[in-house]
């Protein structure tokens, strides 16, 4: 049985007109809010660009509460470039708007005691709009892991070193600070946490126990701070030495700058 081929429509013959080509003009630059984020007035990075400053505001306040949303142990501590030194973290979302010609702006934002402060740009070729602080969560060395690439946070510690087997007396764990450790010992384990300096280990120590308190934890003991008068020191230290085989030097130093 033969089937007949079903005809189209007929094509139209002659040249197909042309789309006529539309001119787009802006005026000035089409994008030209940036939104950056800073450490210690140092640019880290570009990440959002805008249309107006309308925009840029919203996204500024969009972007603080995200970043803010689930750090649990904030950054405090970073390094101060070309010392061996450490310096209180100020960690910024910067709203920067590229000159155009006549362009003049004084922006304002809070300083740390919640007071206006205007600010104006030294760059020729960006103004300075406004400004919101954002957290950044830390992360530490476990010793056993990779000290930079795999560097946990404090949930981590907090889940995995205290815990898990806490449920029992036959786990007791028993947690000290040490210069910048924090240590973390029960009858069949040892773990040691590696901070920034001594006042990064305190502050990881307070808010570990704030934790253990508020999970009504039991089997988990916190003796403080250990120095060389404290009469476990000799227990502790060797606990250190044990597991790092590290020099004297080495165990007691007080910041990872050092």
């Amino acid at each position: 049985m033969a089937y007949k081929k079903k005809r189209g429509r007929k094509k139209k013959r002659g040249p197909k007109k042309k789309k006529p080509i539309v001119q787009r003009t802006y005026v000035g630059l089409k994008r030209p809010y940036h939104i950056i984020t800073t450490s210690n007035g140092v640019q880290l990075k570009d990440i959002y660009t805008a249309v107006s400053a309308e925009v840029g505001e919203k996204k500024l306040k969009e972007f603080q509460e995200k970043y803010n949303k689930n750090v649990r142990f904030p950054v405090k501590f970073v390094s101060n470039h070309g010392e061996k030194t450490f310096t209180n973290a100020d960690y910024r979302l910067m709203l920067i708007k590229k000159k155009e010609d006549g362009d003049y702006f004084v922006g304002k934002f809070k300083n740390e005691y919640g007071k206006y402060v205007e600010c104006t740009t030294d760059n020729d070729k960006w103004l300075f709009i406004d400004e919101l602080p954002y957290l950044i969560e830390e992360t530490f060395w476990v010793y056993g892991y990779n000290p930079k690439r795999q560097r946990k946070t404090f949930q981590f510690i907090f889940d995995e070193l205290i815990k898990a087997n806490s449920a029992t007396k036959l786990h007791i764990k028993q947690i000290v600070v040490y210069k910048n450790k924090v240590l973390i010992s029960s009858i069949d384990k040892f773990d040691m946490v590696i901070c920034k300096n001594h006042m990064d280990s305190v502050r990881l120590y307070n808010e570990l126990a704030k934790e253990v308190n508020d999970n009504k934890i039991k089997y988990v003991t916190f003796s403080g701070d250990i120095t060389k008068h404290t009469l476990s020191y000799d227990i502790w230290y060797q606990k250190i030495e044990n597991l790092t085989h590290w020099t004297r030097r080495k165990i007691n130093k007080n910041s990872t700058r050092d």
